[in-house]
């Protein structure tokens, strides 16, 4: 058979993200996708990985299933094994943000703070000041600054 281009799968992912309502471009990407596409989504990103190597598009949309899921851990993990990827320093706000905002509704300030600094050490996350109000919001709700 033949072997699809790397960029047709690309264009894929967001064509049908697209049609179903899924902005995964965005970086305020509210993750409103039905569970059944972020699934094909999500093994379409998979698929792509498998084949080539995984790119931002890719681990920020597995990272947003995973987060739909509530598997924080899960995010974690796919971070990690990803952390010697050379394509991994590529990640950008929109990839760890999910996890951050999961962290701080679950009231895991070790891992939202531990993933703060990691945001922090990577030369594409931006941070913006509603980040930091999210941030301070869950530290302050978990009593810290009684």
């Amino acid at each position: 058979g033949l072997a699809p281009k790397e960029h047709a799968l690309s264009s894929y992912l967001y064509v049908l993200g697209d049609a179903a309502g899924c902005d995964l471009a965005a970086e305020d990407s509210d993750g409103t996708c039905d569970a059944s596409t972020m699934e094909v989504l999500e093994e379409i990103a998979m698929f792509h990985d498998f084949l080539f190597e995984p790119n931002e598009k890719t681990i920020s949309l597995r990272v947003k299933v995973l987060v739909a899921k509530g598997d924080a851990k899960g995010v974690e993990e796919l971070l990690n094994m990803l952390q010697d990827n050379p394509k991994a320093g590529e990640m950008k706000l929109r990839t760890y943000l999910p996890v951050l905002e999961l962290y701080c509704r679950q009231g895991d300030l070790s891992s939202a703070l531990n993933l703060y600094q990691r945001m922090r050490n990577s030369p594409s996350v931006i941070f913006e000041a509603e980040n930091y109000s999210m941030l301070i919001a869950a530290v302050a709700k978990n009593g810290y600054f009684r």
